[in-house]
């Protein structure tokens, strides 16, 4: 992975995947929740399920509270790590 010309990263995208592997989880709230969760973490994703929100977040620690749910981290959760230094949905 290049980052600002300068190689960052350089794995089979396997091990790439691995490091974040406990940090990738999804949590499934109320439309009227997902600021405040989106405004504390790096959210990789989200989509209306229902008359939900899931949002795919990467967080150092699971999130109890939220009854999030561990998932497998993908390339695009990698890039986010990599790229995106600031919460993503911060300013929301």
């Amino acid at each position: 992975i290049l980052k600002k010309g300068r190689i960052v990263k350089a794995e089979a995208p396997e091990n790439l995947c691995a490091e974040l592997e406990g940090k990738v989880q999804e949590i499934l709230c109320e439309k009227n929740e997902w600021k405040m969760i989106a405004g504390k973490n790096k959210v990789s994703e989200m989509r209306g399920v229902g008359d939900k929100i899931k949002i795919r977040i990467i967080a150092d620690e699971l999130l109890p509270e939220y009854n999030c749910v561990p998932v497998i981290p993908t390339l695009e959760d990698v890039y986010l790590e990599c790229f995106d230094e600031e919460n993503t949905y911060g300013n929301v």
